[in-house]
């Protein structure tokens, strides 16, 4: 199965939501996410949100001093919890 996994994402080339991949692959959401974590841990997906400094992206850069700060900006969004194949290379 997680060879599965991974065949799915490198087929497809875009991003996937857990749910979407989770009908893909017939797999329960709470055990695929299980099974892509154990992938994270083996090296073989990357989690892009840990790369990150914050899950959250202003889109107002223009607010500068005056930002309240990501949990009450208006115009901060919730970025999607992504990850990514780790290259053969690496």
């Amino acid at each position: 199965m997680l060879n599965r996994i991974l065949e799915e994402i490198e087929r497809t080339g875009s991003v996937l939501s857990l749910d979407e991949l989770s009908r893909r692959l017939e797999v329960e959401p709470g055990a695929l996410e299980a099974m892509i974590n154990h992938l994270v841990r083996q090296g073989k997906l990357r989690d892009d949100t840990r790369s990150t400094t914050s899950p959250l992206a202003c889109k107002a850069p223009s607010c500068r001093s005056s930002c309240p700060g990501p949990a009450t900006c208006p115009f901060a969004t919730r970025l999607p919890h992504t990850f990514s194949l780790v290259s053969k290379d690496s």
